[in-house]
This record gives structure tokens, C-alpha cells and sequence, in this order.
């Protein structure tokens, strides 16, 4: 099992340098730019997340599993880019013919060419990112992402100080998607070679289930911001974001976690047999607690204290922050059990899921925020997120006898409620300033990771390992 928490690491350590990033420069909008800005740039990338996915239709995903398969990989890559160019052209036609539409709803007048730049620059990105996938070069795709954010963050900066505004977020995002395709590159080792038309049928054949797995991808990040785009104003869809990034910080672990898990996964279904990927299971069921458990429970504590840092406009989002939380760590576990359905090729099972969940998320959204407002859209994504767990657990079951671990989850959950109250005798109740607030989080994460560490043998030894490959 050394080998899954050995080839996450270089994952792991590259998505917490991102993560930071993201928040880093989301605070930063919020900051200078204002809720209002951030809503505008939040449906920007809502927009071309939606022209993005009708550009793909799961094509990413069936590319990753055909050259993680290890022949015709140059053959697999040039199809998958072939397919994708073919189904931009009509997108890009469409958001020329209704580009006042498209500007009005996101608020800015440059979104369209904006728009259209992204989308061309991301699919050259995710093909590369396809490749260095499916070679199970998961540590060197993520160190590109990274630098594909700091690039981000630092363009941001740059663009703001010089008052671009939302305008500056967009060429931002452009350009960070130009420095994963240089870097990406160079660490990709497939050659281009001209595809035949069996690679083409391969790629559809595995996508006619899989599209739904994209769909569901996105729907999961971006359904509850479009809905939001028709109600409420961009203030608030500023504030909704900034709480949905704040609370990605307490999913870094199992991110990256299933990040590899897939490829690796694949590999033992190949050669190790099922009982390698009942432990591969069991022991990601831990790690990807311990982050997004003790989430929910600093989240109750300090949130409104972190969001108040941040300004006042932004303590609405308390309660939103809040549910979105919980959703987080229903998802946390799902993403695993997702994984390993897709790594059986069984994307039949994940297709079944999918629909539900996406139907549930899409119509959830739409009533929940006509029926009680903004704070509908956590509720409905929370719950929607919860309903596809229990299928997803239901269908992994159904493949692999695997075996929860409840002693470990359960003192993951007494490690946290032991943090919360510290947290909670720390802070009084009350309201936090800045510097206290960023010292109840780091010391409430020393809490926690001490109680871990003594409460979880299995942790405990893993960490040893890990200090002694490092020395």
C-alpha cells in the first residue's frame, strides 16, 4: 500500500501548493476587486465551463483510460484533439451570434473574445493533461497546474494594480492555460501519430457512458453559479464563490488522493488482483477524511471569524459556508468510490449515478433558490452530492467486496470534535480578528493532526515511513 501514498505525495504536495494559490487569489479579488468583480469572473468561468463541456462529452476521460491501457497512446492523443476542435467550431459560432446575450449575463463586455480564446487555449491544455494522465504521470501534471495557477495569481495581481478588472481575471485565466500547454509539453513522452478509425469508435465507445461522468464533473462545480446568475445579483455570486473556494482548502487530501488513485487502481485491476484494490479502497477511505472531517467541524467554529477577515459584506455567506462544507466531505469519499467504478470499466454503473445526480442538482438548484434564496444553491448541491454517495457506494459494492473503515472514520470524527472544542473555547464564541483567526486555524490543525496520529495506528505508521523516505 507504500505504493499508492508514495505516488500521491508528489501529487499531494503539488495540489496544496494550488489550492493555496486559488485561495490566495481569490481573496485577493475579494479583496481589492470587490464581490462584485468576482461574481462577474465566477460567471465567466461558468460560461466557458459549459461551452468546455459541450466540447468534450467525456472524450477527456476515455483518452486517459485508453492510453493508461499502454498501446497506441500517440494514436489515442491526436484523435481525442481531432474530436474535440471538431465540436468547438460550432460552440464558437453560437457565442458570436449571441455575444450581447452571453455579455449581458456575465456583466462584462469582453467576455465573449475572452470566451473563445479560453476555450481553444483549454482544449490544447487538456489534451496534454490527458496524456500526462494516462502515462500515470499524475506528480508532473499537477506541478504544471500549480505553475499554471501561480501564473494565474501573479497575472492578477498585475492586471488589478492596473485597474483591468474583470477584464484582467480573464486574460489571467488565458495565459495560465498557455504556460500548462508550454509546460505540460515537456514533460509529455507520447509522440502525435495519425489516428485510424477504430481509435475514433474506441474513444466513443468509452465516452458514450463517460460524457455523463463530465457533466456530472462540472454540474457539481458550476450548476448552483449559472442558476445563480438568473436570480440574484453579482454581489452575491461573489460571495457564494468565495465561500466555495475557502471551503476547497478541507478537500486538498482526497483530491489528490483520487487524482492518482485511477490510474493506480487500473494497474492493479491489470496485475494485482482484486484484493490490492480492496486495500487501495479501504486505506484512501482514510486519508480522505482527514481533512474534510475536521473541515466541518473548524468551519462551525471560525468560518464567520474568517469571512468578517475578509469584510463585512461577506458574513452572509456563513451559513452557505457551512452547507457547502458537508458537501465537501460527501464528496470527498464519493470521488473515490467514482474512481474505482470507472478504473473497472464499468462507466454503465457511474452513466446510472450521473443522470441522477445531474437531474437532482440542476432542478434542486432552480427550487431551492426560488423557493428561500441564494442559500438554496448549498442546500441543493449538498443534498444532491449526498443522494449520489450512497449510489455510487452502492455500485462499487456491487463490483468489490471492500470494507469500510469505520474505526479509523470514527476517530477521525472524535479527533475533530475534540479540535472543536478547543477551537471553540479558544475563540469564546465570538468573533476573531485577522491574526487570531489565522492562529485558531493553524492551531487547531496541530490539535487535530496530534489526536490523529495517536488516536490511528495505521496513520501513525504511514507518517513514520514517509519522515523516514524523506531523510
Amino acid at each position: 500500500m507504500s505504493r499508492l501514498i508514495k505516488s500521491s505525495l508528489g501529487s499531494f504536495v503539488s495540489r496544496v501548493g494550488l489550492g493555496i494559490t486559488e485561495i490566495v487569489g481569490i481573496i485577493y479579488v475579494a479583496d481589492v476587486a470587490g464581490a462584485s468583480t468576482l461574481g462577474t469572473y465566477a460567471l465567466f468561468v461558468a460560461v466557458y465551463v459549459l461551452a468546455l463541456l459541450l466540447s468534450s462529452l467525456g472524450i477527456w476521460e476515455a483518452t486517459v483510460k485508453r492510453i493508461a491501457e499502454g498501446k497506441l497512446q500517440g494514436e489515442f492523443l491526436v484523435a481525442e484533439f481531432l474530436i474535440r476542435l471538431a465540436l468547438s467550431l460550432p460552440i464558437v459560432l453560437v457565442l458570436v451570434l449571441f455575444r450581447d446575450t452571453v455579455s449581458a449575463y456575465i456583466g462584462s463586455p469582453v467576455a465573449v473574445p475572452y470566451l473563445i480564446v479560453t476555450l481553444f487555449a483549454v482544449m490544447f491544455a487538456e489534451t496534454i493533461s490527458s496524456g500526462l494522465h494516462g502515462e500515470q504521470r499524475v506528480g508532473r501534471a499537477e506541478f504544471t497546474l500549480f505553475l499554471s495557477g501561480v501564473t494565474k495569481l501573479v497575472c492578477w495581481v498585475v492586471f488589478l494594480w492596473q485597474g483591468y478588472g474583470a477584464a484582467g481575471l480573464f486574460a489571467g485565466l488565458v495565459l495560465s492555460k498557455v504556460v500548462y500547454i508550454v509546460v505540460g509539453a515537456q514533460f509529455l513522452t507520447i509522440r502525435p501519430r495519425r489516428p485510424t478509425r477504430e481509435q475514433f469508435a474506441s474513444l466513443f465507445e468509452f465516452s458514450r457512458y463517460s460524457w455523463m461522468s463530465t457533466v456530472r464533473n462540472q454540474a457539481w462545480l458550476w450548476t448552483d453559479t449559472i442558476v445563480l446568475g438568473f436570480f440574484v445579483a453579482s454581489e452575491l455570486i461573489g460571495v457564494y464563490e468565495l465561500t466555495w473556494r475557502i471551503s476547497a482548502a478541507f478537500f486538498l487530501v482526497s483530491s489528490a488522493l483520487s487524482a492518482t488513485l485511477y490510474a493506480n487502481v487500473d494497474r492493479m485491476i491489470r496485475n494485482d488482483g482484486l484484493d490490492s484494490v480492496k486495500r487501495a479502497v479501504n486505506e484512501s477511505l482514510v486519508y480522505s477524511g482527514i481533512m474534510a472531517i475536521p473541515g466541518v467541524v473548524g468551519g462551525l467554529v471560525v468560518a464567520r471569524s474568517l469571512l468578517l477577515a475578509l469584510g463585512q459584506q461577506y458574513t452572509v455567506g456563513y451559513w452557505v459556508f457551512v452547507i457547502l462544507i458537508f458537501a465537501r466531505l460527501a464528496h470527498s469519499y464519493e470521488e473515490i468510490f467514482a474512481k474505482v467504478i470507472n478504473a473497472f470499466d464499468r462507466p454503465d454503473l457511474m452513466f446510472r449515478a450521473n443522470v441522477i445526480y445531474v437531474v437532482l442538482n440542476l432542478v434542486g438548484n432552480v427550487v431551492a433558490i426560488a423557493a428561500v434564496g441564494w442559500v438554496g444553491a448549498a442546500i441543493a448541491t449538498a443534498a444532491s452530492m449526498a443522494i449520489r454517495t450512497a449510489l455510487s457506494y452502492r455500485y462499487l459494492r456491487s463490483l468489490v467486496d471492500i470494507t469500510i473503515p469505520k474505526r479509523e472514520i470514527l476517530s477521525e470524527v472524535c479527533a475533530a470534535i475534540l479540535m472543536g472544542i478547543a477551537l471553540f473555547w479558544f475563540t469564546r464564541g465570538g468573533t476573531l480578528s485577522f491574526v487570531e483567526t489565522v492562529s485558531a486555524v493553524v492551531g487547531g490543525a496541530a490539535i487535530y493532526a496530534i489526536l490523529v496520529l495517536v488516536f490511528i495506528g495505521r496513520v501513525r505508521t504511514r507518517v513514520k515511513s514517509l519522515v523516514a523516505t524523506v531523510i
